[in-house]
């Protein structure tokens, strides 16, 4: 089938005004013996030769223009059968007119003509003749339908292409993976890759981003190929993921020898040497990849160069298109020949540089300082190994000579408490227990002298005290040896010690606690005169007030320690309380603990009334 391919390659330029079709520049033989091989065909299509009037129905495409004089404007008309080159003068057919009809539905009436030595080549075209030589049947459609068929079936497009569906523009859209001058490559949903011939000055999309091509259909012998392409983004389109990537090697199905179709349209990845001079590899066309005696070429019309690729020895691995090249052979056969394949690199990762002559020397002065830098660090390694260790085992005989101070510390400290406790039983039993019992031998003597004198009530009144004292001696000798085996003390609340000390003595009464005072704040010696007292004020409260509630409270505030007994008992007046000549010790001994400690001691109490007792006592330092 005769498609666009032969115009697809000549230098191209945009129209004013937005056209979205190409305007072709005739200037070469080259190009000239391409259009005329292309005029062959497709008068062999409609049966026509040289003189005879045709009549052909197809679709506007490709319109061009050639520099020749008179100017001439050429244009090709897709038809199910093949393309109809056909040329008119630009007086009588203007380009705008032209440009005008691009996709568009018409019928061109005029004889073939051949050796048209304007032109500078001998070829067959239709040259429609007076204003009536081209008729619109139906103007271009407003939007290109949507490309629906396998761009891989051949045979599906040549039947949908005898069925008129794709002679207009298609649109087909898909992930744009690589680029070259003339052409994009994009992946498409079913994982084919299709090539897009592109107008020249057409705006392109960024690579690796899903856009929509617009344009001319057909299938060459490298796969489907779209022409006169406008691409635009299409950034709403189902996104795709990169293409599958094919890691192979270069072989004789790479080369001139033979032509493998499965690698037709593959994203591969080679692996080989630039293979070509620097003067070729500057020109930014191509650099040939070789490996193993065979070789192909790597399109770089899109990318710039790098310079360690000059020479001959720089490896690289290429990834991207394998893209068939061919060339009609009209000496031999009609059948075009496979002339090799062209690599167009992916525009992500496509090149990448493994070696070149000069990394090599470079390589191996890095080597060297690797070496070094490896020597130099297991040396350092060592060193702070050695450093480490050492500062380890200084590390264990500081821990240890810590540790036996520690100990020595604790040793002393608890020597100390002991010493402490010691000395406090010793002033208690001088204080209360000894004074009590020199007040009581006193009474036992006043009683002898009173019976002496033939006193018998003094008598009894004073042995009455001496029991009163007696009795009160052993009531602080049980509470010293109830202290001395509680573990109230080691409490670290002090709400709990405090209704644990006094738990033996209000077994009939209701007490609240909220001794909001730390433990960690209170010495020892401290913490025993504050549960003394307390436990001395809520026994009073009880046995001489007859109370039936007592709330203790406690807290710290401005570095002094405050806390205080009250009870709803039956009261008494504080400057007429008894004291120890009446056989009354309790509220003797708070004060004089008190007095100990620099504190104060403040009692509110009335007949009827109850009692509250507020002490206060410096904090310890």
């Amino acid at each position: 089938m005769s498609s666009n391919s032969p115009i697809g390659g000549v230098g191209q330029r945009l129209r004013p005004g937005g056209n979205s079709e190409k305007l072709l520049d005739l200037k070469t033989s080259t190009h000239l013996a391409a259009l005329a091989t292309a005029v062959l065909a497709s008068c062999t299509c409609i049966g026509a030769g040289i003189g005879d009037i045709a009549t052909v129905t197809g679709v506007v495409s490709s319109v061009m223009q050639s520099e020749a004089r008179p100017l001439r404007n050429w244009f090709t008309l897709r038809t199910p059968s093949g393309g109809v080159l056909v040329s008119v003068m630009d007086d009588k057919f203007p380009l705008d007119r032209l440009l005008a009809l691009t996709d568009a539905e018409v019928e061109v009436h005029g004889p073939v003509k051949a050796n048209d030595r304007s032109l500078g080549f001998s070829g067959l075209h239709l040259s429609p003749t007076g204003e009536e030589g081209i008729r619109t049947i139906k103007p271009a459609p407003d939007a290109a339908p949507v490309f629906a068929d396998d761009p891989s079936d051949a045979e599906a497009f040549a039947r949908r292409e005898a069925e008129c569906a794709y002679l207009h523009r298609v649109r087909l859209e898909g992930l744009l993976v690589a680029e070259s001058k003339l052409a994009v490559f994009m992946e498409v949903a079913d994982g084919s890759i299709v090539k897009m011939i592109m107008q020249e000055n057409a705006k392109r999309p960024r690579m690796d981003t899903m856009a929509a091509a617009t344009g001319f259909v057909s299938f060459e012998c490298g796969g489907l190929q779209m022409h006169d392409v406008v691409l635009s983004p299409a950034p709403e389109a189902k996104a795709l993921p990169p293409p599958e990537v094919w890691n192979t090697t270069l072989s004789k199905a790479h080369s001139r020898a033979r032509y493998d179709d499965k690698y037709r349209r593959r994203i591969v990845s080679f692996t080989g040497d630039a293979w070509h001079p620097p003067d070729i590899i500057h020109m930014g066309t191509h650099v040939w990849l070789a490996s193993n005696g065979n070789y192909a070429a790597v399109d770089m019309s899109k990318r710039a160069v790098d310079p360690r690729l000059a020479g001959f020895n720089a490896n690289l691995r290429v990834t991207g298109v394998c893209e068939p090249v061919f060339a009609p052979d009209t000496e031999k056969s009609s059948v075009p020949r496979f002339k090799g394949i062209t690599i167009v690199p992916l525009h992500k990762d496509g090149i990448t540089i493994l070696d070149w002559p000069e990394a090599r020397s470079e390589q191996r002065r890095k080597t060297l300082m690797l070496r070094g830098m490896i020597i130099f660090s297991i040396n350092l390694l060592v060193l702070v190994a050695i450093v480490t260790i050492a500062l380890v085992i200084q590390r264990i005989r500081y821990n240890r000579r810590g540790q036996q101070l520690l100990n020595e510390q604790v040793a002393h400290v608890r020597t100390k408490a002991k010493i402490d406790e010691r000395t406090r039983l010793a002033t208690e039993l001088h204080d209360a227990v000894s004074q009590t019992l020199t007040g009581v031998a006193l009474q036992i003597d006043s009683a002898d002298m009173a019976n002496d004198g033939g006193n018998p009530a003094a008598v009894s009144k004073l042995l009455a005290s001496a029991r009163l004292m007696l009795a009160s001696c052993r009531r602080e000798l049980q509470d010293w040896l109830w202290d001395l085996r509680s573990r109230t003390f080691d409490e670290k609340d002090m709400s709990e010690a405090v209704s644990r000390t006094i738990a033996p003595y209000a077994k009939n009464v209701k007490a609240a606690v909220r001794f909001n005072v730390p433990r960690s704040r209170l010495s020892e010696s401290t913490t025993h005169s504050v549960l003394s007292m307390t436990r001395e004020l809520v026994v009073n409260a009880i046995r001489h007030g007859g109370a039936a509630h007592v709330w203790i409270a406690g807290e710290c505030r401005d570095g002094r320690i405050s806390f205080s007994v009250r009870d709803d008992g039956h009261g008494f007046d504080p400057a007429a309380a008894r004291g120890p000549r009446e056989g009354h010790f309790g509220l003797q001994g708070v004060r004089e603990r008190i007095r100990a400690v620099n504190g104060s001691v403040e009692i509110e109490s009335a007949p009827g009334r109850g009692t509250k007792v507020t002490i206060k006592l410096p904090e310890d330092e």
